[in-house]
């Protein structure tokens, strides 16, 4: 399963996210994304998760969370860990929640294009 933790409290599982510090909106390569299904389900669920959440945001559904600056944000998968003291991250949890924890003074918008970006490219070009 997947974490996240805030400030050292774990806040959420989720079965596939994205994180990426504030610099992600314009360097896609600070973008990294883990899902629970393997193989080539994982890209689809990865894909599926960013639309939704740029949809649910622009209807007033996205469950978000804003954090002042210098809080750690924390995606946490096994071995795997991103931590960073700016920047998001895009989950999906248990029940199919989409939730969104993201820094204050960050353009939650174009942080939300720049996962779907990063999402479309993955399976365009068929890469992992």
């Amino acid at each position: 399963m997947l974490t996240i933790v805030i400030d050292g409290d774990i806040t959420d599982t989720a079965d596939a996210l994205f994180a990426g510090t504030a610099d992600a909106v314009s360097q896609q390569g600070l973008i990294r994304m883990w899902a629970t299904a393997g193989g080539e389900q994982e890209k689809h669920i990865l894909y599926a998760l960013a639309q939704r959440a740029l949809l649910e945001f622009e209807d007033g559904e996205l469950d978000m969370i804003q954090y002042p600056p210098g809080t750690i944000l924390i995606a946490d998968y096994d071995d795997l860990k991103v931590s960073f003291p700016e920047g998001a991250v895009l989950f999906v949890a248990e029940g199919h929640r989409t939730g969104l924890h993201i820094h204050e003074g960050i353009n939650v918008v174009a942080m939300l294009r720049a996962f779907h970006r990063y999402a479309t490219r993955m399976i365009r070009l068929d890469v992992r």
